[in-house]
This record gives C-alpha cells, structure tokens and sequence, in this order.
C-alpha cells in the first residue's frame, strides 16, 4: 500500500508543519481558528501527528493558516525526504 510505503515521508511532512507551526509562534489553537471551518485545536493536533491526512486544497488552508507559502512548505519537504523510485509491488 502506498501509505505505508510512504510513512517515512509522512513523518517528515508532519514535522515540517509542527516546526513551521512553532517558527511562526502559532499555537494549535491559533491555526484552528485561522482555519475556522469547524476545525478544532484537536484537529490540528491530529493533523501534525498523522492521525488525520491533509489533501491538497487542506493542505494549501493549513499553510496559509500559518502564513507560510505552500510552495515553501514543499520545497523544505522535498529537501528533508531522499529521492527514489517508486516501485510496483
């Protein structure tokens, strides 16, 4: 399965929103009510542990919550993973 394959890289995004979080001196809390939308401090937590997945337009509200570009976001997750091939089992 593709996310199990990848959970190594999931854990380095989780840290990347966790740090940039505390970069930013936002706490849970402040993200959630940027966000609004019904998310809760509970939510985010859950987000930046793994526990709950961002897709890619929530992930483009989390880090504007932040009020970090998306694009720096994903430039430091590509520079934090190794590059390699994905294989078909």
């Amino acid at each position: 399965m593709l996310k199990a394959a990848l959970s190594k890289e999931y854990e380095a995004f989780q840290r990347i929103l966790r740090e940039t979080r505390k970069k930013h001196g936002l706490t849970q809390l402040d993200v959630a009510e940027r966000l609004g939308m019904g998310i809760t401090q509970s939510d985010v937590s859950k987000i930046e542990r793994g526990e709950r997945r961002l897709d890619v337009a929530e992930f483009v509200l989390f880090v504007r919550a932040l009020g970090v570009p998306p694009q720096a976001v994903l430039a430091e997750f590509e520079r934090a993973i190794p590059e390699r091939p994905l294989t078909r089992s």
